[in-house]
């Protein structure tokens, strides 16, 4: 029974690892079948050992556990180049482990004195493994919210902000009665450029159009929607599949208001050579101000 016990053990353990970093893509195909099948072979082991004699039990434990840690070693191995925390704090949580399976032995056969520390050092080692488990899976499991909260608030396609953050910071700015005035384009490039050229080529003439434009609005009096690790500032926000928006959130004259649409205009007259192609665009702009049109 106690040799059944163990089989089960790695068994599980090695199942849980490899679902455990497979939940990210973050583990190799082929070390995850390979896992996979060692777990089956431990579970028709604990079985067979049932039946075998108790000598034959010890010497296919020894060779098992020579192969446990040899295949835990090399899934380990595959996931310590993911640089997420949650995955370091697991292979870590294999230390103790690791630890306790060298210290057991070298215990029994009287190389590490005796005393009561060493001697359940194995099951000290699983206390300390579980906790250091338990704060990867929260971690993982942070990550893993924060990735959902910002594909929801983002664009799939060129990393801007959607409707739902611009949404947002109107409500935010008619609540604190804020004048503002809000900026809407829509560039005729991105609909024909999908049309002549595929939708890859004109995902890359957003991406390429929105940065410069960005640019070009560095420095002016607007309406921050995200601040990035670099230190940039993003000011356009993707309203839907063709329309992107700009927020001001001060009270500016109208010729001031006009220097903004000349910079839109000017990022899409500049134009944007992708992929052999020079493209060069026309642009639709509407404009609203609070309070003035929401009388």
């Amino acid at each position: 029974q106690d040799v059944s016990f163990k089989f089960l053990m790695a068994g599980f353990a090695i199942l849980f690892a490899v679902e455990f970093l497979k939940s990210h893509s973050q583990q190799p195909m082929r070390s995850v079948l390979v896992g996979q099948y060692f777990s089956f072979l431990c579970f028709i082991l604990a079985l067979i050992c049932i039946f075998l004699p108790e000598q034959f039990n010890n010497q296919l434990i020894t060779v098992s556990q020579v192969a446990f840690y040899g295949l835990m070693t090399w899934i380990l191995s595959n996931s310590y180049s993911n640089k997420e925390r949650w995955s370091k704090t697991f292979i870590i949580s294999w230390l103790p482990i690791y630890y306790a399976s060298l210290i057991v032995p070298l215990n029994y056969y009287g190389v590490v004195p005796y005393d009561h520390l060493t001697t359940n050092s194995f099951m000290l080692a699983i206390v300390l493994q579980v906790a250091l488990i338990t704060l990867a899976h929260a971690e993982r499991y942070r990550v893993k919210e924060q990735k959902h909260q910002y594909l929801s608030t983002h664009d799939p396609v060129c990393g801007l902000p959607n409707h739902i953050v611009l949404n947002k910071a109107l409500a935010q700015l008619h609540l604190a009665g804020r004048a503002h005035t809000l900026l809407f384009f829509k560039p005729y490039t991105y609909t024909t450029t999908r049309v002549n050229f595929g939708i890859v080529h004109a995902n890359e003439y957003l991406i390429e159009l929105c940065f410069q434009l960005n640019d070009k609005l560095d420095g002016l009096n607007m309406f921050i929607f995200e601040e990035r690790n670099q230190g940039s500032s993003v000011f356009i926000c993707r309203f839907n599949d063709e329309t992107f928006a700009l927020l001001i959130h001060t009270k500016i004259e109208e010729l001031l208001i006009e220097q903004y649409v000349s910079n839109i205009k000017e990022a899409l007259e500049q134009g944007i050579y992708l992929d052999g192609t020079y493209l060069v665009g026309q642009v639709d702009i509407g404009i609203a101000s609070y309070p003035v049109h929401a009388l």
